[in-house]
């Protein structure tokens, strides 16, 4: 596994483990965060962090809003990034 992916792998775990009960409070039990790609944009020192949402037994309206799994993914970016970097989010959701 190379360095990128164990990056993703790490923030993964973050989200879907030490946060569990409240992403499956949020979006239902069975609820994960896959971390597809993260680029990182030396011009304007962003980066925008990839994923799918994959949403456990509660579907309505309010589990198709990505903002609450943007701020669980931006909790463990910093753990691993500095502050001073700007962070994006693309979050797809899957049902």
């Amino acid at each position: 596994m190379d360095r990128k992916q164990r990056l993703f792998r790490l923030i993964e775990t973050h989200v879907n483990d030490y946060n569990k009960g409240g992403m499956e409070g949020f979006y239902g039990v069975g609820t994960k965060l896959k971390v597809k790609d993260i680029n990182y944009i030396t011009t304007t020192k962003s980066l925008l962090i990839d994923s799918t949402l994959t949403v456990g037994d509660i579907v309505d309206e309010f589990s198709l809003y990505p903002e609450v799994a943007e701020n669980f993914l931006y909790n463990a970016a910093i753990y691993f990034f500095s502050r001073d970097i700007q962070f994006s989010f693309t979050i797809k959701i899957d049902v």
